[in-house]
């Protein structure tokens, strides 16, 4: 990518201001990080920052980027770098790095056209929804106020969530007593997190595709695979619990785990991993009946939804071992 197509990019990264921040800090060496679908972009970012700031060296961190929970703090203390800058995400509510982090939403240039925006009034009206939150990823937030406003002219009450959700944290928008959930995403990711923590009608607007859809449906199909995964659970004697590392690491929902099972009268072993798959947990063994993961809650019902065994999001498990009344989503 050469800067000739730069109007061509549909994100704001921010470039002056990361400059300014790196000079004043007189940053010899960063490393970057960005998303998957983001990584494409690392030739151009690469490229601008040494025309203003020539003799910076610049490394990319080739690691998934989950999200602001996964900063790479090894391979930046490997490389010995001054700063880390993670781009796509605002720095996580519950986890701050310990090696210097500067974080940029990579903010969207896109806008919502107003055929979308009719056709989201159109579903909204069918579902007699007269108050809705309106909330993104940390991508999408500049645009809300807009299509906030565009709403309120058709009569509904909005509430615009003030600080990002994430496939793990919803309250941002959680925090309205609504009828209806709007979650401004590209894919369904977030917002079948957001039906399953709200189990309210939660519709997606995807900027990149101009689309609205209904995510109800498929969030319902969802939920009655993950009931199944959680009755299958019930009867599970020996439990892995499963914990990540960073901001994936959550040693207060492994202890409150543990002292149930412990009361329950149930075996289990406790796993910390910086990876979480499927041969992580067939290499425990055949003896485990039921796994619990209190990393990420997405890897229980995205990445493993379909294992032979039950794989568990802390909010199901507390369901299954009696914690809870009701199916809970993610915590």
């Amino acid at each position: 990518m050469n800067s000739n197509s730069l109007e061509n990019i549909p994100y704001d990264f921010e470039l002056g201001s990361i400059i300014n921040f790196l000079k004043s800090k007189n940053a010899k060496s960063i490393l970057i990080q960005l998303p998957d679908g983001l990584k494409h972009y690392f030739p151009y970012i690469s490229s601008e920052l040494k025309k203003r700031v020539p003799e910076l060296k610049i490394y990319l961190s080739g690691h998934p980027t989950y999200g602001p929970c996964t900063v790479d703090e090894e391979s930046a203390k490997e490389l010995g770098v001054d700063i880390i800058i993670h781009f796509g995400h605002l720095e996580y509510p519950f986890y701050t790095p310990k090696y210097e982090t500067i974080f940029i939403p990579a903010k969207s240039k896109l806008r919502i056209g107003q055929e979308p925006l009719l056709k989201l009034k159109e579903i909204l009206e069918e579902k007699s929804c007269k108050s809705v939150a309106i909330s993104s990823p940390a991508q999408h937030l500049n645009i809300l106020s807009s299509i906030a406003l565009e709403l309120k002219s058709y009569g509904f009450d909005v509430n615009i969530a003030k600080q990002p959700i994430l496939g793990c944290y919803y309250n941002p928008a959680l925090s309205y007593e609504v009828d209806a959930h709007i979650v401004v995403a590209g894919g369904a990711f977030h917002a079948i997190g957001m039906w399953l923590a709200s189990q309210k009608p939660t519709i997606r607007v995807d900027p990149y595709e101009s689309r609205v859809e209904d995510i109800t449906f498929t969030a319902m199909s969802i939920l009655k695979k993950r009931l199944w995964r959680i009755h299958m659970a019930m009867d599970s004697y020996k439990w892995a619990i499963i914990d990540g590392a960073k901001g994936q690491s959550r040693t207060n929902i492994v202890k409150k785990l543990e002292e149930q099972l412990l009361e329950k009268g149930l075996e289990y072993i406790v796993v910390k991993a910086n990876r979480i798959d499927a041969e992580l947990l067939r290499n425990l063994g055949t003896s485990i009946d039921a796994y619990i993961i209190t990393a990420c809650p997405r890897i229980a019902i995205d990445d493993l939804s379909d294992f032979e065994k039950p794989v568990l999001a802390p909010g199901e498990a507390y369901y299954a071992l009696g914690m809870k009344k009701r199916y809970v989503f993610p915590w």
